[in-house]
């Protein structure tokens, strides 16, 4: 590999336009010091026109990026407790993301799964994409976990309402050219929990490797491909998760019925609320076909230390605009 490929590739993905100028810096011996580590001088850089994207789905085992190679080694185990000991812990659910093989591997470890750039300069501040499950977490209650794990630099959180997607920008409070910069998303599982991706990169790899990142978690999907129902699963959960969290537009985005009705919201500290199972999705589609609507109870605890569960009783039916929640209140 030449000098400047090897320089370009540690930026990470840099735009055709900047090819042809960082090519003449490497022409002149005079001009290299504005790209040489020891001077902390480095051009940003934005995306490279970017290779074919691998699509890769991950579930209890993965597919590595090369040719669908599947690893040996089965995800890791979940950390986080779910719930009291006797609650069965949940598996990884299917999930997939775009990347280019060309330049990031995927790896696991008892931390989760990794994207890391390959034939990354060993001087450089690290780099990568960090994947982990949360099981019983709604995204709410991951945002907030993520908050309080996040004690050094600049927080902003926002939430996309189309989406239903987190994000979280974390900043250094000095900015100098290696200090660490962190984006995280936080992204639904359904019943199951949250996906909880960290990108992580140095200040001036912004516009490379920051970009890139974005772009690749701002891929990831997670399908409920295990759901009986993943339309009516996806809508039941977004309705509870603004329950939950308090977001009245979030909730009437999946209801049908009076607005006026919404105001019933959760009063208790959501960020410490374990789901631990979605109950009456399989039989919901005959139930809708029946009577018009069916009902499904999300259970869940409301702190780990509870000893009963507690109910979001839901009874949901089906519209032109997809599935809807048109009733919803507590049970003990």
């Amino acid at each position: 590999m030449k000098q400047e490929e090897r320089i370009l590739r540690a930026l990470g993905n840099v735009k055709d336009s900047f090819l042809l100028e960082v090519s003449g810096y490497m022409g002149d011996p005079r001009k290299e010091v504005l790209i040489q580590p020891r001077k902390k001088k480095w051009p940003g850089f934005a995306g490279l026109a970017a290779a074919a994207a691998l699509m890769v789905t991950g579930a209890l085992s993965l597919y590595a990026a090369t040719g669908g190679e599947r690893l040996d080694t089965p995800l890791p185990p979940i950390l986080q407790a779910v719930a009291p000991e006797e609650v069965e812990q949940k598996a990884w659910p299917a999930f997939h993301l775009e990347y280019d093989a060309g330049e990031l591997a995927m790896t696991e470890s008892e931390e989760g799964v990794f994207l890391t750039p390959i034939d990354y300069a060993d001087y450089l501040p690290p780099s990568d994409i960090q994947i982990e499950f949360l099981p019983g977490l709604l995204p709410y209650a991951a945002m907030e976990k993520t908050r309080a794990e996040m004690t050094d630099g600049l927080l902003n959180a926002q939430l996309n309402p189309q989406t239903g997607v987190y994000t979280l920008h974390i900043s250094p409070e000095e900015v100098v050219w290696d200090a660490e910069v962190k984006d995280v998303w936080i992204v639904g599982a359904g019943s199951c929990g949250s996906f909880r991706l960290t990108a992580r990169y140095f200040i001036e790899a912004v516009e490379g490797w920051g970009m890139t990142f974005s772009q690749i978690c701002s891929s990831f999907t997670c399908p409920l491909s295990d759901s009986p129902s993943p339309e009516a699963e996806k809508a039941i959960m977004e309705f509870a998760e603004g329950y939950f969290s308090g977001n009245q537009l979030l909730m009437l985005s999946n209801y049908y019925g009076d607005s006026g009705n919404l105001k019933d919201m959760y009063t208790q500290d959501a960020s410490r609320v374990r789901i631990t199972d979605l109950r009456g999705l399989e039989g919901l589609e005959e139930q809708i076909k029946k009577n018009g609507s069916g009902t499904v109870s999300l259970v869940f605890l409301e702190t780990e230390q509870s000893d009963s569960y507690t109910y979001l009783t839901m009874e949901v039916t089906k519209t032109q605009a997809g599935y809807r929640v048109c009733f919803h209140g507590l049970e003990k």
